[in-house]
């Protein structure tokens, strides 16, 4: 299994980062392998909204489907899963308040992938790929959490 997990900080207030990072349409905003995201189903994010997600990765770019599966805003998490033929993407989405701190907010994003049939021979050399792309995209977000925090 491939995972990469981050925890990037900002001074948005938990709740502006919840709502921006749970906007899947924001990926490309900071996720430098994903070419484009749309929302197809639903209408902001919540349990059952579906996004296709353009990934950049050996062999091209790919369409991946992302239905949001869990949702607990008051929580500020939520699990959003794509099923692909050779794999399954988990990739979770928490917000917190640093504790001791009210003007810094803790942003967590941990996927896994869990490679299917015969593609789970590729799992090591898919986890070294992995680490790459979420090395990437931790730096991505670190900048865009540190911009102006977006409209609410």
């Amino acid at each position: 299994m491939a995972r990469y997990t981050t925890t990037q900080t900002t001074g948005w207030d938990p709740d502006t980062a919840f709502a921006w990072m749970a906007d899947l349409r924001h990926l490309a905003d900071w996720d430098p392998s994903i070419e484009a995201s749309e929302q197809v189903v639903g209408d902001g994010p919540g349990v059952g909204s579906e996004y296709d997600v353009s990934v950049r990765a050996a062999g091209g770019v790919r369409t991946m489907r992302y239905r949001i599966e869990e949702w607990e805003p008051a929580a500020r998490r939520l699990l959003a899963v794509s099923e692909t033929p050779v794999l399954t993407s988990y990739d979770r989405i928490s917000v917190e308040a640093v504790e001791g701190d009210v003007r810094t907010t803790a942003v967590t994003y941990d996927a896994d992938l869990v490679m299917k049939g015969p593609a789970k021979v590729a799992d090591p050399l898919v986890a070294l790929g992995f680490r790459k792309m979420g090395d990437e995209a931790a730096v991505g977000l670190a900048e865009a959490l540190h911009r102006a925090a977006p409209p609410t």
